[in-house]
């Protein structure tokens, strides 16, 4: 996608949106069981981001993403939904770290900032979903964080790895907002001439 594009979300389908059927308050003001139940088969039944939003453009979108941009959400993400460190942190983001260098960043060039380097590709929303499922899915470390039998605190790892794509998303509206500003404002950076 190019900054040229229109911005995928501006055209978003919400008649796709359904419904639950059930009122969530009974005429008396109580929840309303048969809603919860609607609602709780739903939650979980409800696909993965990487297979939910697969036929959305902006999730399916490649973009340019940098290795260290997923590792960075990923941890910020994980501090944010556990309101601290959560047990082995360290070890799941240094695992993720190995796994995107021999996986979708192996033959990707190092460049460096601040004298470390970092890996550059495009990937879908989608695609960053479904690598850290891949790789996170079955690590106990990760899991987890996921049971409050284990943990008082505990964190939906769905949400936490649906929020890494959400935090790169916010990132790629900023940037695409900002050159489609820079180009009104001064004229495009590139000149078709050169």
């Amino acid at each position: 996608m190019s900054y040229e594009e229109d911005h995928p979300a501006e055209a978003l389908p919400f008649e796709n949106i359904e419904m639950l059927t059930q009122p969530l308050t009974t005429e008396d003001g109580y929840l309303n069981e048969a809603c919860i139940n609607e609602l709780s088969a739903l939650i979980i039944n409800m696909p993965e981001t990487y297979e939910r939003l697969a036929g959305e453009p902006e999730w399916a979108t490649p973009w340019i993403v940098s290795d260290c941009d997923i590792l960075s959400n990923l941890a910020r993400c994980a501090v944010q939904i556990w309101h601290g460190a959560p047990p082995d942190l360290v070890e799941v983001i240094g695992y993720v770290q190995a796994c995107l260098k021999s996986g979708p960043f192996k033959n990707e060039t190092d460049y460096t900032a601040g004298g470390r380097p970092f890996r550059m590709k495009r990937m879908s929303l989608c695609e960053i979903n479904k690598f850290l499922w891949d790789v996170l899915g079955d690590l106990p470390q990760f899991m987890a964080w996921n049971d409050v039998k284990q943990h008082e605190l505990w964190v939906d790892v769905h949400a936490l790895l649906h929020n890494v794509c959400i935090e790169i998303r916010n990132e790629r509206r900023h940037k695409l907002a900002f050159n489609r500003k820079f180009d009104r404002d001064y004229g495009p950076f590139i000149k078709d001439d050169e």
